[in-house]
């Protein structure tokens, strides 16, 4: 729905979204290779039918994918996506994301260095969001308290494989408690307020111990499909 309010304010009503983070969801349903591989192939297929209609994310990270009790991946925060045009040529006008716009922790190296995004910017956040599945980590994680330092490792750094970030040895046996009805009503008052729902999706996600894959099921193929996304230049993810 959409209207305007008494006063001349403006809304915008979206679906409801009734889910945790993606990652959340998957440490406390105690996810496996498998199980967190088929959830994330439902993400990329979200994905692609965007770009397929010439819509480019431009912010996924797991906060903006939430995951329904009955495991359907939903993609949320459309608002600072850009739409290319029917040539798959993008308007020179708006090709500059403002950083506040943004997580660098999942930013690809063309969005933070202020050039032209495409399709492959989404690929390369998916990327980091698919090493934080497998691993319990990000990619340059211990470098995230420092602006400057992050903003540099994602432009210039060559990110290590995941499984060497894997340290866990075991899917993480403990479980976050169910939320209370009092915490649950807490909740989606913090997702129905634009302005507050990306900080209370963060916050579910600080107070969730995170899981991770053993190494062992990670190196090979995942390890290589994953830095493969990672590239620094967009044409070769």
């Amino acid at each position: 729905d959409f209207g305007s309010t008494d006063d001349g304010t403006p809304y915008f009503a979206m679906e409801y979204v009734d889910g945790h983070p993606i990652d959340v969801f998957c440490s406390q349903n105690s996810y496996g290779c498998d199980d967190r591989l088929a959830l994330f192939q439902k993400v990329c297929s979200a994905v692609s039918s965007a770009h397929r209609g010439l819509v480019v994310h431009r912010d996924l990270k797991p906060s903006n994918i939430l995951v329904t009790s009955d495991g359907t991946p939903k993609l949320l925060d459309f608002g600072i996506s850009k739409i290319l045009s029917d040539s798959g040529e993008q308007d020179q006008t708006a090709t500059v994301t403002r950083l506040g716009a943004m997580t660098p922790s999942y930013a690809s190296p063309e969005q933070l260095n202020g050039e032209s995004v495409t399709t492959a910017t989404d690929i390369y956040s998916l990327g980091v969001i698919l090493f934080e599945l497998l691993s319990g980590h990000r990619p340059f994680e211990d470098k995230e308290k420092d602006l400057n330092r992050i903003l540099r490792a994602v432009a210039e750094d060559e990110p290590p494989p995941p499984s060497s970030k894997a340290d866990s040895g075991e899917i993480a046996e403990k479980r976050v408690p169910i939320s209370s009805s009092r915490d649950r009503a807490d909740e989606a008052r913090t997702l129905a307020n634009p302005l507050r729902a990306d900080t209370g999706r963060e916050d579910l996600r600080e107070k969730t111990p995170r899981s991770a894959l053993r190494p062992q099921e990670i190196r090979g193929d995942l390890d290589r499909i994953v830095l493969k996304s990672l590239q620094k230049e967009p044409e070769r993810r």
